[in-house]
């Protein structure tokens, strides 16, 4: 479980957009979790005595082999769903597709008026070297003429504000911004279905883990 998480994390980790990064699919990390043996059955649960143990646990048990179960069919459905080739070029040009959006981040201007802050949105040419820059280029359109701001770190707006500029998130803003939902989009949402999955059932061996160490302290009672 531990492996297959780790690689789970480092796929959705992959998949993230971030200013002046695009997302990509980490497919040796798919692969590998595709070859993952599968830890256990519930058949391997049945048939058993549980005479020690509480219903809670029992319960919990039986809970945690159909997750780990689920988990491990999806893990093969993803994998087939990402590896064959044709299904890879077209993941990587979707892919391409937000890149061109992450590689080009947008911001907002803001501006001071009679009705409050107002905010104007901005193309931000990031740039390639300095990752420390407080000085941004922006365009209000893609091929426009360039104008310098000021990154926007917590200064006090009330003076100048329109010399400042303020980044957006490009996931959280994708749908505002008019991305389209496509392939990449489909196979991230797939990555967070699993992780939710993976989170509940370590919630769960969290918890039989404290059951069967209830359970292993009776037998040892019990052999005195």
């Amino acid at each position: 479980m531990t492996e297959a998480k780790r690689l789970l994390d480092r796929a959705a980790g992959a998949a993230k957009a971030r200013p002046g990064e695009g997302p990509s699919v980490d497919y040796e990390a798919i692969e590998q979790l595709r070859a993952l043996p599968t830890p256990f059955t519930a058949a391997d649960f049945a048939g058993l005595h549980y005479t020690k143990f509480n219903r809670e646990t029992v319960n919990a048990l039986f809970v945690y082999a159909r997750q780990v179960g689920e988990l491990w069919d999806k893990f093969d459905s993803l994998a087939g769903r990402v590896l064959p080739e044709s299904r890879r070029t077209e993941l990587n040009e979707a892919a391409q597709d937000e890149t061109a959006i992450t590689t080009s981040p947008t911001g907002c201007v803001p501006t001071l008026g009679e009705g409050g802050f107002r905010c104007g949105l901005v193309y931000v040419d990031m740039p390639d070297a300095d990752a420390a820059a407080t000085k941004l280029k922006v365009r209000v359109t893609r091929g426009s003429k360039p104008f310098e701001k000021e990154l926007y770190l917590g200064q006090d707006l009330r003076q100048n504000a329109s010399n400042y500029v303020i980044l957006t998130n490009p996931e959280q803003s994708a749908g505002v911004l008019g991305q389209r939902k496509n392939a990449f989009a489909s196979y991230r949402q797939d990555l967070a279905e699993i992780a939710r999955l993976m989170d509940s059932t370590l919630e769960t061996q969290g918890g039989l883990e404290k059951g069967l160490g209830a359970v292993a302290g009776l037998d040892e009672i019990a052999s005195f």
